[in-house]
């Protein structure tokens, strides 16, 4: 593993609240995808010392009201506007703003307007995480999400032909005090793209932060040489910050032995390979056999 990454890592354990370890690293790493026209980075976004010193000097606590589960992507969300509301750099003016026309029907949805103090702009963000699987479907390579509903191309078609438009088509739906600014349209898809296992290995460039590789369970023993332990990533939230240090390491036979029985009745589930020494190697997706069919 890149030894800034693993750098990076390491300060991360040094956060107590899980929470706040999720939201820097979500902060710290880059989108999946650059999207022409919209592209954002956060204050801060990429620079690890920044983030720390503003997590010591800020003094900021977990709010009690995320310790309760709930989808990865509205906890993400959460995470975002935590950090819009107290970066110190931003004026959030709004987040997951319905559009409301007549009093009945909803146009959609803005993920958050606020003020970027830094750039001196205002911003209408659409902001999503998302893990895609690289793969083949009806003889075209596309990154597919591992429930095989959602693929990269599709969510990219979707922010620059509708979702990242609202603000300017449908002003007039905002409240009256947010009409009057001129909002810059953005996106940002964070999250992590997985690359067939043979792919990875023979990879020169990689971006750890935003990159793994994924099997099928059929190919598990691939795994037996690559790592001396394993950790099980079985909760969804969790695999924003996958490098916890509190995660427990198991030997391959175990990961063998439970990754067979979960996928039983999930598609996916996450693994960190670690070295003899606990540091993290990297990342991967073990799937179901047959995965996407």
């Amino acid at each position: 593993m890149n030894r800034i990454y693993l750098e990076s890592i390491q300060k991360v354990n040094q956060i107590d609240s899980s929470f706040l370890q999720n939201l820097v690293w979500l902060i710290y790493c880059s989108p999946i995808t650059s999207i022409k026209g919209l592209s954002y980075s956060f204050p801060r976004s990429g620079e690890m010392k920044a983030l720390m010193d503003w997590i010591s000097s800020s003094k900021i606590k977990s709010p009690d009201e995320l310790k309760k589960h709930i989808p990865l992507g509205k906890y993400a969300e959460k995470l975002v506007e935590y950090y819009l509301l107290n970066s110190g750099l931003s004026e959030l003016l709004a987040a997951n703003l319905q559009l409301i026309e007549n009093q009945k029907n909803t146009i959609g949805e803005l993920d958050f307007l606020f003020k970027d103090k830094l750039l001196n702009e205002f911003i209408h963000l659409e902001f999503s995480i998302k893990y895609y699987l690289k793969t083949t479907r009806n003889d075209k390579t596309i990154f597919l999400g591992p429930s095989t509903k959602d693929y990269m191309g599709r969510k990219i078609k979707k922010l620059l032909d509708h979702q990242t438009k609202l603000s300017q088509t449908h002003n007039h739906l905002l409240p009256i005090n947010l009409q009057h600014f001129n909002y810059n349209p953005k996106a940002i898809i964070k999250g992590c793209l997985f690359f067939p296992w043979k792919e990875w290995r023979t990879m020169s460039h990689r971006n750890e932060t935003t990159e793994g590789w994924w099997m099928s369970i059929d190919k598990i023993e691939w795994l037996s040489s690559h790592g001396s332990q394993f950790s099980l990533i079985t909760k969804k939230i969790d695999w924003i910050f996958p490098y916890s240090r509190q995660n427990k390491l198991i030997s391959f036979e175990r990961l063998k032995k439970f990754a067979e029985n979960h996928l039983n009745e999930s598609n996916e589930i996450m693994v960190v390979s670690y070295d003899m020494k606990a540091n993290p190697i990297d990342r991967g997706f073990i799937m179901k056999q047959n995965w996407p069919n």
